[in-house]
């Protein structure tokens, strides 16, 4: 029989694995609740309000992203939080009009660099819009802004004409048939056959097949990935071990896929003897007017592949939306039409006169005005753009956040806020940005004032360098279309503010569908 030690002995060798367990498992609750305890009580962003998940890990807003409502979550999280809000445990979001210029200005923001999130979104190289180092960023804007310039740009309206009279001859086609068509769709192609044209110096052919070429579903892909890495930069580096998550896998050969048609056209180009003035010709010809230096073949490959996936989605998105505003507000689609063909009394017809320049479409008030009222309520790039804040800490909208916090603010919310744009910020009103506005204080803002706020392509020197691209295709291809043709949208009560998806750049999930008429006199 066992004495009492030699029972205890074996009692306690059974027991060793259930301890070691109790033991592993109790140092790991404590671990995870020190960590809660930190981040919701002594964390330096303890007291900024947002929800719990986000205060613990950012896979609440990669969850969101994944899902496609991130860019709505955002504009929520304000309307319950405030006009700062906790989204991970080192990071907010601002609304405040008043922390644009504190953020991203020149002046007050030039400190505030570009985080991580960024680093996802490159090519062959960091692209102008990737490049978080401020110096080399000067370095490359210097040497490609002169190809983006209005000036420039003008003298490449020639290339956006074709493409804009395919359109006329397809819109032409579609009167005489009386169908009822997918107005995004053509819109989509449009923007990336003006774009190709631009970029690689050769067109999709997407206007005159009808057909989506595979250029869509890459840079879709790209986008997707850039955006979900850049919320989990972090996990960057494993995507280089090929990992066998099919997800993954299909968004990096997508990302290949559109690295190689890049690189094929773009060296295509390049041994071409032609003079050709467009974007992809000014880089070539691009030269530093500091250093004299001219892009090396990788970096005008890297230029080529940022201006193809930032000019198309985002550019289409936006035609998209404003067609949509404009149809579903009859008051404001007859006044733009009365507009248009009182400026343009001889234009009958695309076949019988040529489409107005840019610069012809560009005096008229009611035009711009309904342009940038779609830009501002339903902005193509929904994302929040995130900085940190400089060491040493700053005061952002009234607060203080240490250095390295990160700090970015979207677009979206501040476009939509009553405090600014007045009570009616969430619906359409053109009018705005010809007579200003009144805030709920009894203030009247002019549209001067209101441009300050204004902010659907950021501002500062790392505002959207294709802005000018965007608003040239905008105004001829919007204006020319309802100059000749009399749209009708199809079916179904259309929300004010559509359903949309968004990775980076949103888009409605349902279409624009029209019928297309040849102009009444």
């Amino acid at each position: 029989m066992l004495d009492a030690k030699s029972q205890i002995q074996a009692w306690l060798a059974g027991a060793a694995p259930q301890r070691t367990s109790l033991v592993i498992f109790a140092a790991s609750s404590a671990c995870v609740l020190l960590y809660v305890l930190y981040q919701r009580v002594f964390s330096p962003l303890a007291k900024v309000n947002g929800p719990f998940w986000a205060s613990l890990s950012p896979a609440w807003k990669l969850l969101k992203l994944v899902n496609g409502n991130y860019h709505e979550t955002i504009v929520e999280l304000h309307e319950v939080y405030g006009p700062i809000v906790r989204i991970a445990p080192n990071e907010v979001i601002i609304s405040d009009k008043n922390a644009i210029r504190e953020i991203y200005s020149t002046t007050q923001g030039r400190d505030f660099l570009k985080t991580d999130y960024y680093d996802p979104f490159t090519a062959f190289r960091p692209t102008i819009f990737g490049q978080r180092d401020p110096h080399l960023h000067a370095k490359r804007k210097r040497i490609v802004s002169h190809g983006y310039s209005m000036n420039a740009l003008q003298a490449m309206e020639m290339y956006v004409q074709e493409r804009v009279q395919l359109f006329m001859n397809k819109m032409t086609e579609f009167s005489q048939t009386g169908e009822q068509i997918n107005l995004s769709k053509w819109c989509h192609f449009f923007a990336f056959d003006v774009i190709g044209e631009l970029a690689f110096s050769e067109g999709f052919g997407m206007l005159e097949s009808g057909v989506e070429d595979e250029h869509i579903r890459l840079i879709e892909n790209q986008m997707e990935f850039g955006s979900t890495m850049g919320m989990v930069p972090f996990l960057l580096p494993i995507t280089k071990w090929n990992l066998p998550i099919p997800w993954l896998q299909s968004l990096q050969a997508g990302r290949g896929r559109l690295k190689q048609l890049t690189q094929s056209r773009v060296e295509r180009r390049r041994n071409k003897v032609s003079d050709r003035k467009d974007l992809l010709g000014r880089l070539i010809e691009a030269t530093d007017p500091v250093t004299g230096e001219k892009l090396d073949p990788i970096d005008l490959r890297t230029e080529a592949f940022s201006s193809i996936v930032a000019g198309s989605d985002s550019t289409s998105s936006a035609l998209s939306y404003t067609f949509h505003h404009i149809l579903t507000h009859p008051s404001v689609h007859a006044k733009l039409v009365s507009e248009l063909r009182s400026a343009f009394p001889a234009h009958l017809s695309p076949s019988t006169s040529p489409p107005p320049t840019y610069a012809e479409l560009g005096r008229l008030p009611y035009l711009q005005a309904c342009i940038k009222e779609s830009l501002r309520l339903t902005p193509p790039a929904t994302i929040n753009l995130p900085r940190y804040v400089p060491p040493g800490g700053r005061v952002v909208a009234g607060t203080y956040f240490p250095g390295g916090t990160t700090v970015g603010m979207s677009a979206l919310p501040v476009h939509r806020d009553r405090g600014t744009f007045g009570a009616d910020a969430d619906r359409f009103v053109p009018e705005r940005w010809i007579e200003g506005t009144a805030t709920p204080e009894g203030e009247r803002l002019s549209p001067e004032e209101l441009m300050k706020y204004w902010i659907p392509f950021g501002i500062g020197s790392r505002s959207c360098i294709g802005k000018n691209v965007a608003l040239l295709e905008l105004v001829k291809l919007v204006g020319t279309v309802l100059l000749y043709f009399d749209l009708e949208v199809g079916d179904g009560k259309p929300s004010e503010i559509p359903a949309s998806k968004s990775f980076f750049f949103a888009r409605m999930k349902e279409p624009v569908v029209v019928s297309v008429k040849e102009r009444r006199e």
